[in-house]
């Protein structure tokens, strides 16, 4: 059997405290897919339901949740006077900042590294960065010297920073599940060209760089039937057939488990969005930060 983990104890303590897996997300600095996977994966090791799931509603603890909850808060709390006695109240102050910038989404594959390089390292304090994930504004940041790990989308490598590529995220088209694209075992180019797109905000980043790739696609010339940052309105329009998306692949499977959607069969090329990795200058060097980058 799995054992149970202190991440997964100090997510679940902070979901009560800060009353729902969304305002947990947001305080926390990672997405609500990674908060749900903690949880489910406590919930597995303690063989018990934590929360009453209501759709969109506050997070309410069922009674098995109750008593987790007050030993998870007796754990962490021990573990708290633990490390103060052991190693002196002044051990908890950094020597040194390392800030890092990156996306909600990027962070969910590493923050177990990252929690662990903070044990590991008490000296270094870690700050994060969640609102710079694009080259252009992480270079700026970075000739300041406020951003000393960034971690950002792209297309392709950018001439403002030096950086290494990481992985690629694909993108994917969906539509609601009785669409008619959705009927279709292969979908053109000129097939989406006759139906609408939904898409985020004509400022948001992340939109604007999946517009791109869309263009290279051949889509760009799609009428926009909606465009907002509202996740929830987005998918909602979606599943009420307004139009198709193009999302982040790995997006996939939570958008096929929430129902009313299905991904569409395109037979063209619509290029992965890159994730890459820019350091400055002085933590290059650093062996303990070139460790935790090793394991990221």
């Amino acid at each position: 059997m799995a054992s149970i983990t202190l991440r997964q104890l100090e997510i679940f303590v902070q979901v009560v405290e800060h009353g729902s897996f969304r305002n947990c997300a947001r305080q926390v600095g990672v997405s609500q897919v990674a908060i749900s996977d903690h949880i489910r994966q406590l919930e597995e090791r303690l063989g018990h339901a934590l929360f009453k799931r209501v759709s969109g509603g506050s997070s309410t603890l069922t009674p098995a949740g109750e008593r987790a909850f007050r030993h998870a808060s007796q754990v962490l709390a021990a573990m708290a006077t633990l490390k103060q006695d052991m190693t002196g109240a002044g051990a908890d102050t950094p020597d040194s900042k390392l800030v890092i910038a990156t996306h909600s989404n990027i962070l969910r594959y590493f923050q177990e590294a990252l929690a662990q390089f903070e044990e590991d390292n008490p000296h270094i304090g870690i700050e994060l960065d969640l609102d710079t994930f694009t080259a252009s504004p992480l270079a700026d940041k970075m000739r300041e010297g406020v951003v000393d790990i960034g971690f950002f989308y792209a297309l392709e490598a950018s001439p403002e920073l030096e950086s290494a590529l990481m992985w690629h995220e694909p993108l994917a088209l969906f539509v609601a599940r009785d669409h008619i694209l959705a009927q279709q075992e292969q979908v053109s180019v000129d097939d989406l060209l006759h139906f609408p797109i939904i898409r985020l905000g004509a400022n948001n980043p992340q939109g604007l760089l999946i517009g791109e790739a869309m263009e290279q696609a051949g889509l760009g010339r799609c009428v926009v039937s909606l465009e907002t940052d509202d996740y929830g309105q987005i998918l909602t329009s979606v599943r009420n057939g307004l139009g198709f998306i193009c999302m982040f692949e790995s997006a996939a499977s939570d958008l096929l488990n929430l129902g009313g959607m299905k991904r569409i069969a395109f037979d063209g090329a619509l290029p992965d969005i890159e994730v890459r990795r820019a350091i400055r200058a002085p933590w290059r060097d650093d062996p303990v930060v070139a460790k935790l980058l090793e394991t990221l």
